[in-house]
C-alpha cells in the first residue's frame, strides 16, 4: 500500500532551490580549480627560487666532512651537534652537506 505524501517536499515547494544549489556547486568547483592553479604557481615559484637541492641533501660521514672542511676529527666529533650532524641508523656520525655550507673551511677548528 502506498501512502500519499500530504506535505510537499522542499523541491516541490521551491523548485528554484535546486537551481541555486547547482549554481553554488559549480562555483565551488570553479574556485577549487582556481585555488589549485594558484597553489601550483606558488610551488613552482618557490622551487625555482631555491634551485636544485640535490647537493644540499647529500650526507657525509664525519671523516669525509673533516677532509672537506679541514677540521680535525677529534674537534668535529666533539662539536657534531653544533655542525648540524646526526647519528645515522648504523650509529655513525653524519653531517648534511647543506649544514657544511654555513661554515667556512677550517674556520671552526
Amino acid at each position: 500500500m502506498v501512502v500519499p505524501q500530504l506535505v510537499p517536499s522542499d523541491t516541490e515547494m521551491r523548485p528554484e532551490l535546486d537551481d541555486r544549489l547547482d549554481v553554488l556547486l559549480d562555483r565551488r568547483q570553479q574556485l577549487a580549480r582556481e585555488l589549485a592553479e594558484v597553489e601550483d604557481a606558488l610551488w613552482r615559484k618557490k622551487m625555482a627560487a631555491e634551485g636544485p637541492s640535490a647537493r644540499a641533501d647529500e650526507v657525509l660521514r664525519i671523516r669525509e666532512a673533516c677532509t672537506r672542511m679541514r677540521w680535525s676529527y677529534s674537534w668535529a666529533v666533539k662539536h657534531w651537534r653544533e655542525l648540524g650532524g646526526f647519528k645515522d641508523v648504523d650509529g655513525g656520525l653524519k653531517i648534511r652537506a647543506g649544514g657544511l655550507a654555513r661554515h667556512e673551511p677550517g674556520s671552526l677548528r
